[in-house]
């Protein structure tokens, strides 16, 4: 738990060292929220640093089983530890598979105690310096995906007007006598919708999360007398209601939005529509599925022929791969060269932000490759025609602020949902009562919790499982293996020995 005070020691450090430049972050405690956190005092050295994280799941594959969990993550732990099974807290569970009425009041029981420790602090015991401290806790992000993410800021969803989840004020555009906006920087042409027909914008110019006109939206929205004012404004300010983060000590967490964290016609066919040739959409199957040999064996699952399976539980991991260590191989036989070079921009960017270690020259050309590659998706594939504008998913306009965010918020990994997906995950294969699914899941998330709990308080029961016989570790993580077959093997000569 300490290993937050060092590592900001050790950033204080290079800071006054480096001309006040960090060269490279790899935790979220490089962030500027963070970092001017501490600067004003807000955050302390005894102070917890929460990450709360909430997704939706099914549990079966074959029958309707939605549902929600949701996890705090303690970000005074090393990343080496912070996202361990055993260190990952269950928050709360929500059972299916019908959508909730009112998903807040799920959610208000773990934000309650939350708060109540916020106000009041939690008594520790610090067996080093063998004395009781209390230590605050700050909240530093909510974290959720483009679904769910309405539930915590209370903005519009990702199809509304404003509907970036950053949120960056721009303005969506929809197609005429159709409800849904899509985030397109370049005007249509012959364009005339009623409230979409603002001019081209310049995405070097979009902004980041700003507090001071969110509240000023809020308080507009709030103001609202009418229903159809109420519908007015919040088209306008792309806000529905308060967040129920807002509940908490504003003074104990980063502000709100700013830590809420967030895929033809026509009679001539364009050049990018490549796979509706079935010969060559299997060609290009194939190709990936040939891939599988040359992948280290480390790697979680190797993509699997799209052909066959993207539709039929396709892993994100693989997906990943697929997209961003194999793609540009896979897809220049198929692609026009000027798309496979847009392509490659995309993959740029993207292989920078997603490292676990990302310097600032890799963001700034991060930030370069991903504006540039947004402009041009809108030129090459958008063209400003109206019956494309659904093309230009909120995905497309995300990447813009991808970089900045990981100068606001530390490397984008680290806020992922991967540690929630995992729970999901385990906790979702501990469930054998398939009679009572959704009631045996949260027995079992309470007992996982219990059990963190215990541990942490009486370590020696925490016992580690023993390497294997004859096993060396090397240290870095690495342990060395004796050699051995599958097989037991019946020894017929003493020789063989």
């Amino acid at each position: 738990m300490r290993y937050r005070n060092r590592k900001t020691g050790d950033i204080a450090a290079t800071l006054c060292s480096n001309g006040y430049q960090l060269p490279v972050l790899d935790d979220v405690f490089h962030s500027t929220e963070y970092l001017n956190a501490v600067r004003t005092g807000q955050i302390n050295n005894n102070d917890i640093l929460l990450m709360y994280s909430i997704d939706g799941a099914q549990l079966y594959c074959d029958k309707e089983s939605d549902c929600f969990f949701s996890i705090w993550v303690i970000l005074n732990l090393s990343p080496d530890l912070r996202y361990k099974k055993k260190h990952v807290l269950p928050a709360n569970f929500i059972p299916g598979p019908n959508k909730p009425d009112n998903t807040e009041s799920f959610l208000l029981p773990s934000f309650q105690h939350a708060s109540a420790l916020q106000k009041e602090g939690l008594n520790v015991y610090n067996a080093q310096k063998k004395e009781e401290i209390v230590c605050g806790l700050f909240l530093c992000f909510f974290t959720a995906d483009t679904v769910a993410i309405p539930m915590l800021n209370g903005l519009v969803g990702h199809t509304g007007g404003s509907g970036c989840r950053i949120p960056c004020g721009q303005q969506g555009r929809r197609k005429p006598k159709q409800p849904t906006y899509y985030p397109a920087a370049l005007k249509p042409d012959d364009y005339s919708v009623t409230g979409c027909d603002h001019p081209d914008i310049d995405i070097n110019q979009i902004d980041g999360p700003n507090v001071v006109k969110y509240n000023r939206n809020l308080q507009v929205v709030l103001q609202s007398k009418t229903k159809r004012e109420f519908n007015k404004n919040r088209l306008l300010t792309g806000i529905v209601r308060p967040s129920i983060c807002l509940g908490f000590d504003q003074t104990r967490m980063f502000k709100v939005p700013s830590d809420i964290k967030l895929n033809f016609t026509g009679s001539t066919k364009p050049d990018f529509i490549i796979f509706d040739d079935d010969q060559v959409w299997q060609a290009h199957g194939k190709l990936v599925a040939a891939m599988k040999p040359y992948l280290p064996t480390s790697f979680d699952r190797p993509p699997r022929n799209p052909v066959k399976k993207i539709s039929s539980g396709y892993k994100a991991c693989e997906f990943m791969l697929y997209f961003w260590a194999l793609g540009p191989g896979v897809f220049r036989p198929f692609l026009p060269h000027h798309l496979w070079v847009h392509f490659c921009k995309l993959v740029c960017g993207i292989r920078a932000i997603i490292q676990r270690r990302v310097t600032q020259q890799q963001i700034v050309t991060a930030h370069k490759m991903l504006t540039e590659w947004e402009r041009e998706f809108e030129e090459k594939y958008h063209n400003q025609q109206v019956s494309r504008l659904h093309l230009v998913r909120p995905c497309v306009h995300a990447v813009v602020h991808a970089a900045r965010e990981t100068i606001r918020c530390g490397p984008l990994n680290l806020v992922a949902q991967w540690a929630l997906e995992n729970t999901i995950g385990n906790l979702g294969r501990e469930v054998h009562q398939h009679s009572n699914p959704f009631s045996n899941l949260s027995e079992h998330g309470l007992l996982r919790a219990q059990m963190n709990a215990f541990k942490a308080i009486y370590p020696q029961f925490d016992i580690h499982p023993a390497l294997p016989r004859g096993a060396q570790d090397l240290g870095g993580s690495y342990v060395l293996l004796c050699a051995r077959d599958w097989d037991a093997q019946e020894i017929l000569d003493e020789q063989e020995i």
